[in-house]
């Protein structure tokens, strides 16, 4: 299946959406040497996907841009990739058997097992907050459901079996239910909230208007989720509702085309992508912004004429991360949270995808620190 297949566009931005603290002052103990966790310089890691090398692969580096390298190769597209909770593994869709199924690799690409065997699709892996599960959708019985399984592929099972599309899939910050988006008949869409075991299924956004629901995010303690209403392609509203779907509130009551709703991780700002300093969506670029999570103080991070989008925050909320297409190539750039300038992380030939930040309890290989972890 062709990348271009797997494109989504925003505000003519190529990006591709998925389809996801704090540490003591324990001493951590490396060989003969003890290094207390405060003295330990602190850097992101960020896994994504490229198609430098002529198709999508799979790549790591450092927050900076520096150290980067492949994890996978081949002739077949390796995409989706997640990090476990504990950095140590990622979960990823590869075609490389003639079909889209999950595997899974230590962080430094190494150990490729495939974890998923069916004729239909499987993609979208999700690691469970306490890392002993793998959450992903499948097509095996025609439409897009959702499985569970275990992190060796055992004891897969069946979170929902209803005839139509699910897409999206989130765990809650604590296991205990997912969120997903679900495509009925007509186009509509709506978000759903189950339990993590599939039951208590309810729909938590159709009682606040039939426009489509998409891209739900939850908030870091679990208790609300963000999601975007699509009134129209060039009117889109964030929201934010409770986990039951109650008390909904719109954050962005403008007639601009505002998405791809992310939150800090301290919980009081989301990050955005907005078209409201232009015209018509097909007339503007969409920027970066930031908002207090009541949706005041939207502040635009960005201010370039390309486009920007599919924010993400940095593991101490300090740096934004997003791609850009601000030389006619979707890149990855950053900038601080608080404003400033951006800085361009990567340069090549090929567009840069979908892409992930290590958890913020996890020091990154170039520090020397890959077997250690900061619980």
């Amino acid at each position: 299946m062709p990348v271009n297949n797997h494109i989504l566009t925003s505000f003519g931005l190529m990006v591709m959406l998925p389809l996801i603290q704090g540490c003591s002052s324990t001493p951590q103990v490396s060989g003969n040497l003890i290094i207390p966790k405060e003295s330990i310089a602190r850097q992101d890691e960020i896994i994504f996907v490229s198609t430098e090398s002529g198709n999508a692969q799979i790549y790591a580096m450092n927050a900076d841009g520096n150290g980067k390298k492949p994890l996978t190769h081949g002739t077949d597209e390796n995409t989706q990739p997640a990090w476990s909770p504990d950095g140590r593994h990622i979960a990823f869709t590869s075609m490389r058997d003639g079909n889209m199924e999950i595997y899974v690799m230590d962080a430094d690409g190494s150990n490729q097992t495939r974890l998923t065997h069916d004729a239909n699709p499987d993609n979208v892996p999700s690691w469970s907050p306490d890392g002993k599960k793998i959450l992903f959708r499948s097509y095996r019985d025609r439409y897009a459901n959702l499985f569970v399984m275990n992190i060796n592929g055992s004891d897969v099972k069946r979170l929902t079996d209803s005839q139509v599309d699910k897409g999206h899939p989130l765990w809650s910050p604590d296991g205990r239910h997912i969120a997903y988006q679900v495509y009925a008949d007509l186009g509509k869409i709506q978000i759903h909230v189950m339990n993590a075991d599939g039951t208590e299924d309810k729909d938590v956004t159709s009682g606040i208007s039939k426009d489509k629901k998409t891209q739900p995010a939850w908030s870091p303690d679990g208790s609300r989720l963000a999601f975007v209403s699509m009134k129209t392609y060039g009117e889109q509203h964030i929201y934010v509702v409770n986990a039951d779907g109650s008390n909904p509130v719109d954050l962005t009551n403008n007639p601009f085309a505002n998405v791809m709703p992310t939150w800090s991780p301290d919980g009081k700002r989301i990050a955005f992508v907005s078209n409201r300093e232009g015209g018509r969506i097909d007339q503007a670029a969409g920027e970066i912004y930031v908002m207090q999570a009541d949706g005041t103080g939207a502040i635009n991070l960005t201010n370039n004429p390309y486009d920007d989008g599919d924010p993400m925050w940095s593991a101490n909320g300090s740096e934004l991360y997003f791609l850009s297409l601000r030389d006619g190539i979707s890149h990855l750039f950053s900038v601080n949270a608080s404003g400033g300038s951006t800085h361009r992380l990567t340069t090549h030939a090929g567009h840069d995808l979908m892409y992930r930040v290590a958890p913020n309890h996890v020091m990154t290989r170039t520090l020397g620190a890959q077997d250690l972890a900061l619980n």
